[in-house]
Protein backbone atom coordinates (compact mmCIF):
# COMPACT_ATOMS: atom_id res chain seq x y z
CA UNK A 1 0.00 0.00 0.00
CA UNK A 2 1.24 3.32 -0.58
CA UNK A 3 0.93 6.85 1.44
CA UNK A 4 0.00 8.38 -1.82
CA UNK A 5 -2.83 6.40 -2.80
CA UNK A 6 -3.87 5.61 0.71
CA UNK A 7 -6.32 8.61 0.95
CA UNK A 8 -8.06 8.12 -2.00
CA UNK A 9 -8.12 4.42 -0.33
CA UNK A 10 -9.58 5.35 3.54
CA UNK A 11 -10.77 8.66 2.44
CA UNK A 12 -9.90 9.23 6.32
CA UNK A 13 -6.20 10.09 6.43
CA UNK A 14 -5.91 14.67 6.17
CA UNK A 15 -2.19 14.83 4.11
CA UNK A 16 -2.13 10.85 2.76
CA UNK A 17 -5.87 11.76 -2.47
CA UNK A 18 -20.12 18.44 -39.52
CA UNK A 19 -22.82 18.70 -41.06
CA UNK A 20 -26.02 20.15 -39.41
CA UNK A 21 -29.17 19.03 -41.07
CA UNK A 22 -33.07 20.29 -40.85
CA UNK A 23 -35.40 18.10 -39.51
CA UNK A 24 -38.55 18.26 -40.59
CA UNK A 25 -41.17 15.40 -42.47
CA UNK A 26 -41.83 17.11 -45.74
CA UNK A 27 -41.04 14.46 -47.25
CA UNK A 28 -43.49 11.99 -45.69
CA UNK A 29 -45.81 10.05 -47.48
CA UNK A 30 -49.45 11.28 -48.04
CA UNK A 31 -52.15 8.29 -46.97
CA UNK A 32 -53.08 8.20 -43.66
CA UNK A 33 -51.96 4.97 -43.08
CA UNK A 34 -48.31 6.55 -44.03
CA UNK A 35 -48.98 9.14 -41.16
CA UNK A 36 -50.46 6.65 -38.68
CA UNK A 37 -46.96 4.71 -39.11
CA UNK A 38 -44.79 7.72 -39.19
CA UNK A 39 -46.55 9.35 -36.05
CA UNK A 40 -45.82 6.03 -34.17
CA UNK A 41 -42.40 5.68 -35.13
CA UNK A 42 -41.41 9.18 -33.93
CA UNK A 43 -43.63 8.86 -31.29
CA UNK A 44 -41.63 5.67 -30.27
CA UNK A 45 -38.22 7.20 -30.93
CA UNK A 46 -38.08 10.96 -28.98
CA UNK A 47 -40.21 9.79 -26.27
CA UNK A 48 -37.38 6.99 -25.56
CA UNK A 49 -35.71 8.26 -22.33
CA UNK A 50 -31.91 9.89 -23.38
CA UNK A 51 -30.45 9.20 -19.60
CA UNK A 52 -32.27 8.14 -16.49
CA UNK A 53 -31.49 6.31 -13.46
CA UNK A 54 -28.55 3.28 -13.09
CA UNK A 55 -29.17 0.00 -12.10
CA UNK A 56 -27.45 -2.25 -14.64
CA UNK A 57 -24.73 -1.63 -17.32
CA UNK A 58 -28.25 -1.64 -19.89
CA UNK A 59 -28.74 1.45 -18.18
CA UNK A 60 -25.14 3.37 -19.18
CA UNK A 61 -25.77 5.41 -22.11
CA UNK A 62 -22.10 6.90 -23.04
CA UNK A 63 -19.46 4.08 -23.37
CA UNK A 64 -15.47 5.01 -23.92
CA UNK A 65 -13.51 2.69 -25.78
CA UNK A 66 -13.98 -1.12 -27.21
CA UNK A 67 -13.30 -4.43 -26.08
CA UNK A 68 -15.36 -7.42 -24.35
CA UNK A 69 -14.94 -6.47 -21.05
CA UNK A 70 -17.34 -3.82 -19.17
CA UNK A 71 -16.97 -1.46 -16.27
CA UNK A 72 -18.65 1.56 -15.08
CA UNK A 73 -17.98 5.01 -13.74
CA UNK A 74 -19.57 6.67 -11.11
CA UNK A 75 -18.92 10.09 -9.83
CA UNK A 76 -20.56 11.67 -6.84
CA UNK A 77 -19.79 15.85 -6.35
CA UNK A 78 -21.49 15.61 -2.90
CA UNK A 79 -21.11 12.01 -1.10
CA UNK A 80 -22.57 13.21 1.74
CA UNK A 81 -26.35 13.59 1.12
CA UNK A 82 -28.36 11.73 -0.88
CA UNK A 83 -30.59 14.00 -2.16
CA UNK A 84 -28.21 14.55 -5.56
CA UNK A 85 -27.41 12.46 -8.45
CA UNK A 86 -24.12 10.75 -9.52
CA UNK A 87 -23.12 10.54 -12.93
CA UNK A 88 -22.47 7.62 -14.65
CA UNK A 89 -20.17 6.48 -17.67
CA UNK A 90 -19.07 2.92 -19.17
CA UNK A 91 -15.46 1.75 -20.14
CA UNK A 92 -14.69 -1.35 -22.07
CA UNK A 93 -11.46 -2.75 -22.56
CA UNK A 94 -9.45 -5.90 -23.16
CA UNK A 95 -6.31 -7.14 -21.78
CA UNK A 96 -5.44 -5.98 -18.62
CA UNK A 97 -7.10 -2.67 -16.98
CA UNK A 98 -6.57 -0.45 -13.79
CA UNK A 99 -8.82 2.07 -12.23
CA UNK A 100 -7.17 4.71 -13.34
CA UNK A 101 -6.90 3.45 -17.00
CA UNK A 102 -10.88 4.15 -16.70
CA UNK A 103 -10.71 7.18 -14.93
CA UNK A 104 -8.53 9.08 -17.77
CA UNK A 105 -10.44 7.28 -20.42
CA UNK A 106 -13.92 8.94 -19.06
CA UNK A 107 -12.04 12.04 -18.86
CA UNK A 108 -10.45 12.17 -22.05
CA UNK A 109 -13.50 11.25 -23.98
CA UNK A 110 -16.03 13.48 -21.93
CA UNK A 111 -15.01 17.34 -22.95
CA UNK A 112 -16.88 18.40 -19.71
CA UNK A 113 -14.67 15.99 -17.77
CA UNK A 114 -11.87 17.26 -15.75
CA UNK A 115 -9.88 16.00 -13.28
CA UNK A 116 -6.32 17.28 -10.88
CA UNK A 117 -4.10 14.39 -10.27
CA UNK A 118 -1.03 14.33 -7.33
CA UNK A 119 1.91 13.86 -9.88
CA UNK A 120 3.02 10.27 -10.65
CA UNK A 121 5.44 8.78 -8.90
CA UNK A 122 6.47 5.54 -7.49
CA UNK A 123 4.12 5.41 -4.46
CA UNK A 124 1.44 6.00 -7.14
CA UNK A 125 -1.67 8.46 -8.16
CA UNK A 126 -3.69 9.98 -6.04
CA UNK A 127 -7.09 12.18 -7.33
CA UNK A 128 -7.05 15.95 -5.77
CA UNK A 129 -10.03 17.06 -7.83
CA UNK A 130 -13.24 15.76 -10.13
CA UNK A 131 -14.74 18.90 -12.23
CA UNK A 132 -17.71 18.80 -14.58
CA UNK A 133 -18.61 21.52 -17.24
CA UNK A 134 -22.41 21.41 -16.10
CA UNK A 135 -23.77 23.50 -18.74
CA UNK A 136 -21.20 22.45 -21.50
CA UNK A 137 -20.48 26.15 -22.57
CA UNK A 138 -16.71 24.97 -23.23
CA UNK A 139 -15.49 27.70 -20.24
CA UNK A 140 -15.09 25.23 -17.54
CA UNK A 141 -12.44 26.66 -14.96
CA UNK A 142 -11.39 26.71 -11.24
CA UNK A 143 -10.29 29.06 -9.21
CA UNK A 144 -6.66 28.55 -8.86
CA UNK A 145 -6.41 28.74 -12.86
CA UNK A 146 -4.83 25.34 -13.00
CA UNK A 147 -4.46 24.76 -16.67
CA UNK A 148 -6.07 21.19 -17.72
CA UNK A 149 -4.17 19.49 -21.19
CA UNK A 150 -6.58 18.87 -24.18
CA UNK A 151 -7.53 15.47 -22.34
CA UNK A 152 -8.98 17.49 -19.16
CA UNK A 153 -6.19 16.74 -16.76
CA UNK A 154 -3.67 18.33 -14.86
CA UNK A 155 -1.36 17.42 -12.21
CA UNK A 156 -0.33 19.24 -9.18
CA UNK A 157 2.18 18.54 -6.30
CA UNK A 158 -0.27 19.43 -3.54
CA UNK A 159 -4.16 19.63 -3.53
CA UNK A 160 -6.00 23.12 -2.48
CA UNK A 161 -9.16 22.41 -0.27
CA UNK A 162 -10.45 25.63 -1.17
CA UNK A 163 -10.12 25.57 -5.31
CA UNK A 164 -13.67 25.98 -6.48
CA UNK A 165 -15.32 26.25 -10.02
CA UNK A 166 -15.18 29.54 -11.53
CA UNK A 167 -18.56 29.18 -12.78
CA UNK A 168 -21.30 28.43 -10.05
CA UNK A 169 -23.48 26.16 -12.29
CA UNK A 170 -20.18 23.88 -12.63
CA UNK A 171 -18.83 21.13 -10.24
CA UNK A 172 -15.65 20.90 -9.06
CA UNK A 173 -14.56 19.65 -5.59
CA UNK A 174 -11.26 19.47 -4.48
CA UNK A 175 -9.38 18.09 -1.04
CA UNK A 176 -7.06 16.33 0.26
CA UNK A 177 -6.82 16.91 4.47
CA UNK A 178 -10.54 18.98 4.86
CA UNK A 179 -12.36 17.20 2.13
CA UNK A 180 -10.80 13.85 -0.16
CA UNK A 181 -12.53 12.08 -2.95
CA UNK A 182 -13.08 8.37 -1.49
CA UNK A 183 -12.45 5.93 -3.70
CA UNK A 184 -15.17 3.07 -3.47
CA UNK A 185 -14.95 -0.47 -5.64
CA UNK A 186 -17.25 -3.34 -6.39
CA UNK A 187 -16.74 -6.55 -8.71
CA UNK A 188 -20.15 -6.57 -9.40
CA UNK A 189 -23.30 -4.45 -9.31
CA UNK A 190 -22.87 -2.37 -6.44
CA UNK A 191 -26.90 -1.29 -6.56
CA UNK A 192 -28.01 -5.51 -5.83
CA UNK A 193 -25.36 -5.72 -3.80
CA UNK A 194 -22.62 -3.09 -2.06
CA UNK A 195 -19.75 -0.73 -2.62
CA UNK A 196 -15.86 -1.04 -0.66
CA UNK A 197 -13.88 0.90 0.84
CA UNK A 198 -11.13 0.68 -1.92
CA UNK A 199 -7.60 -1.15 -0.16
CA UNK A 200 -5.58 0.54 -2.77
CA UNK A 201 -5.61 3.37 -4.71
CA UNK A 202 -6.78 3.91 -8.97
CA UNK A 203 -3.33 3.06 -10.27
CA UNK A 204 -3.07 0.02 -8.26
CA UNK A 205 -6.84 -1.32 -8.58
CA UNK A 206 -7.11 -4.16 -11.40
CA UNK A 207 -10.49 -3.75 -12.96
CA UNK A 208 -12.61 -7.12 -13.78
CA UNK A 209 -15.33 -7.85 -16.47
CA UNK A 210 -18.29 -6.40 -14.30
CA UNK A 211 -16.32 -3.99 -12.02
CA UNK A 212 -17.81 -0.37 -10.88
CA UNK A 213 -15.59 2.45 -9.78
CA UNK A 214 -17.21 5.08 -7.28
CA UNK A 215 -15.54 8.25 -6.67
CA UNK A 216 -17.32 10.33 -3.77
CA UNK A 217 -16.62 13.43 -2.38
CA UNK A 218 -16.60 13.25 1.43
CA UNK A 219 -16.16 16.71 3.28
CA UNK A 220 -14.97 16.94 5.88
CA UNK A 221 -13.22 14.24 6.23
CA UNK A 222 -13.74 11.69 9.38
CA UNK A 223 -11.49 9.48 10.12
CA UNK A 224 -12.63 6.01 9.50
CA UNK A 225 -15.02 6.85 7.30
CA UNK A 226 -16.16 6.36 3.76
CA UNK A 227 -19.09 7.74 1.25
CA UNK A 228 -19.92 6.05 -2.27
CA UNK A 229 -21.72 7.33 -5.01
CA UNK A 230 -25.41 7.26 -4.94
CA UNK A 231 -28.82 7.90 -7.26
CA UNK A 232 -26.88 6.69 -9.97
CA UNK A 233 -27.90 8.62 -13.58
CA UNK A 234 -26.53 8.03 -17.09
CA UNK A 235 -24.16 10.73 -18.23
CA UNK A 236 -25.29 11.90 -21.80
CA UNK A 237 -23.10 12.83 -24.65
CA UNK A 238 -21.97 16.25 -25.27
CA UNK A 239 -23.40 18.74 -28.20
CA UNK A 240 -22.11 16.68 -31.86
CA UNK A 241 -22.91 17.56 -35.09
CA UNK A 242 -26.14 15.76 -36.53
CA UNK A 243 -25.51 13.37 -39.55
CA UNK A 244 -28.40 11.23 -40.37
CA UNK A 245 -29.64 12.79 -43.26
CA UNK A 246 -28.51 9.11 -45.48
CA UNK A 247 -30.35 10.30 -48.61
CA UNK A 248 -28.57 13.97 -48.27
CA UNK A 249 -32.58 15.66 -48.98
CA UNK A 250 -31.54 18.29 -46.77
CA UNK A 251 -33.61 16.80 -43.80
CA UNK A 252 -33.68 13.76 -41.59
CA UNK A 253 -36.86 12.20 -41.63
CA UNK A 254 -38.82 8.32 -42.22
CA UNK A 255 -36.92 7.96 -45.53
CA UNK A 256 -33.71 7.91 -43.62
CA UNK A 257 -34.55 5.91 -41.17
CA UNK A 258 -35.84 3.45 -44.32
CA UNK A 259 -32.48 3.81 -45.46
CA UNK A 260 -31.04 2.46 -42.35
CA UNK A 261 -33.27 -0.32 -41.26
CA UNK A 262 -33.11 -1.78 -45.21
CA UNK A 263 -29.01 -1.87 -44.96
CA UNK A 264 -28.92 -2.99 -41.21
CA UNK A 265 -25.64 -5.07 -41.01
CA UNK A 266 -24.39 -3.92 -43.90
CA UNK A 267 -20.09 -4.37 -43.75
CA UNK A 268 -17.99 -1.91 -45.81
CA UNK A 269 -21.38 0.20 -45.95
CA UNK A 270 -21.17 4.30 -46.27
CA UNK A 271 -23.32 6.86 -45.05
CA UNK A 272 -25.98 6.93 -48.08
CA UNK A 273 -26.18 3.48 -46.72
CA UNK A 274 -27.15 4.25 -42.86
CA UNK A 275 -23.51 5.05 -42.11
CA UNK A 276 -24.27 8.07 -39.48
CA UNK A 277 -20.81 7.94 -37.32
CA UNK A 278 -18.52 6.53 -40.69
CA UNK A 279 -17.25 2.89 -38.77
CA UNK A 280 -18.51 1.34 -41.99
CA UNK A 281 -20.98 -0.67 -40.47
CA UNK A 282 -24.81 0.26 -40.44
CA UNK A 283 -26.06 -0.96 -36.39
CA UNK A 284 -27.69 0.04 -33.66
CA UNK A 285 -24.80 2.98 -32.97
CA UNK A 286 -26.12 4.40 -36.38
CA UNK A 287 -30.00 4.48 -35.27
CA UNK A 288 -29.27 6.35 -32.40
CA UNK A 289 -27.85 8.76 -34.28
CA UNK A 290 -31.15 9.02 -36.63
CA UNK A 291 -33.24 9.09 -33.60
CA UNK A 292 -30.86 12.22 -31.82
CA UNK A 293 -31.23 14.10 -34.83
CA UNK A 294 -34.65 13.69 -36.23
CA UNK A 295 -36.00 14.47 -32.44
CA UNK A 296 -33.85 17.04 -31.85
CA UNK A 297 -35.18 20.10 -33.17
CA UNK A 298 -37.88 21.40 -34.70
CA UNK A 299 -38.88 21.74 -38.45
CA UNK A 300 -37.32 24.56 -40.51
CA UNK A 301 -34.89 24.94 -37.45
CA UNK A 302 -31.85 25.45 -39.63
CA UNK A 303 -28.79 23.99 -39.49
CA UNK A 304 -27.51 23.65 -35.81
CA UNK A 305 -26.11 21.32 -33.20
CA UNK A 306 -27.95 18.63 -31.52
CA UNK A 307 -27.76 17.46 -28.35
CA UNK A 308 -27.91 13.74 -28.35
CA UNK A 309 -27.39 10.56 -26.32
CA UNK A 310 -24.51 8.75 -26.36
CA UNK A 311 -24.11 5.35 -27.43
CA UNK A 312 -26.64 3.37 -26.19
CA UNK A 313 -25.40 -0.07 -25.19
CA UNK A 314 -26.61 -2.56 -27.68
CA UNK A 315 -29.68 -4.52 -26.50
CA UNK A 316 -31.18 -1.14 -25.40
CA UNK A 317 -30.86 -0.15 -28.55
CA UNK A 318 -31.89 -3.41 -30.58
CA UNK A 319 -34.83 -3.42 -28.37
CA UNK A 320 -36.05 -0.02 -29.57
CA UNK A 321 -35.17 -0.85 -32.53
CA UNK A 322 -37.23 -3.83 -33.06
CA UNK A 323 -40.16 -2.59 -31.51
CA UNK A 324 -39.41 0.54 -34.46
CA UNK A 325 -39.18 -1.82 -37.44
CA UNK A 326 -42.12 -4.57 -36.16
CA UNK A 327 -44.87 -1.51 -35.83
CA UNK A 328 -43.60 0.34 -38.81
CA UNK A 329 -43.84 -3.01 -40.80
CA UNK A 330 -47.28 -3.95 -39.76
CA UNK A 331 -48.75 -1.07 -40.43
CA UNK A 332 -47.12 0.11 -43.62
CA UNK A 333 -48.60 -4.06 -44.55
CA UNK A 334 -52.10 -2.77 -43.13
CA UNK A 335 -51.62 0.57 -45.80
CA UNK A 336 -50.59 -1.49 -48.85
CA UNK A 337 -53.79 -4.36 -48.66
CA UNK A 338 -55.98 -1.37 -48.29
CA UNK A 339 -54.26 0.43 -51.16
Amino acid sequence: MTSIESANRVCATAGSSSRGRRVHASHCRTSPQWHAAWALLASIACNTAVAGPVASFDDVEYWVGAGANRAALVIDWDGETDGDESHTWGYRWDGDAIGLDMLLAVVGADTRLFTKLRTESALGVGVFGIGYDVNDNGQFGISDDTAFDPQGVAYADAADDFVTAQEPADQYREGWSLGVWCYGVANSNPWTSSWFRSPVGPSSRSLVDGAWDSWAFMHPVRPGAAVFAANAVAADSPLIVADADFDEDGDVDGDDFLTWQRNLGTPAAMHEHGDANGDATVDALDLAQWRADFCGSEPGSGFSQLSVSAVPEPSAALQLVSIVVILLRSTLLQWRRIS
